[in-house]
């Protein structure tokens, strides 16, 4: 299987047993969260979202922010991906 380094890139290879155990083992590790804090991957969120906060608006402080959380069985795919200011991330409920 070829070498990968994101959840992202693994999804993109077609389907085995191996790959299955590969994505399992990143999200059971955490090491998935990793995905998010890449500069380009935080860059097209916030140029998505106009440097703005989706809550308040805000141009300061701003976060990478998982729409549905992992924990809820949300993915670091792009669409679950949202720009916030860090008083609207702490704000959030778990």
């Amino acid at each position: 299987m070829k070498q990968a380094q994101t959840l992202h890139e693994l999804r993109k290879l077609p389907w085995s047993p191996q790959l299955e155990k590969r994505i399992s083992y990143i999200k059971r590790r955490g090491l998935a969260r990793n995905y998010t804090h890449q500069p380009e991957v935080r860059l097209a969120v916030f140029s998505r979202d106009h440097f703005q906060c989706q809550q308040c608006g805000s141009p300061e402080h701003l976060t990478v922010d998982h729409i549905l959380s992992v924990y809820r069985g949300g993915t670091d795919d792009f669409d679950n991906l949202q720009t916030l200011c860090n008083p609207c991330n702490a704000g959030k409920s778990p």
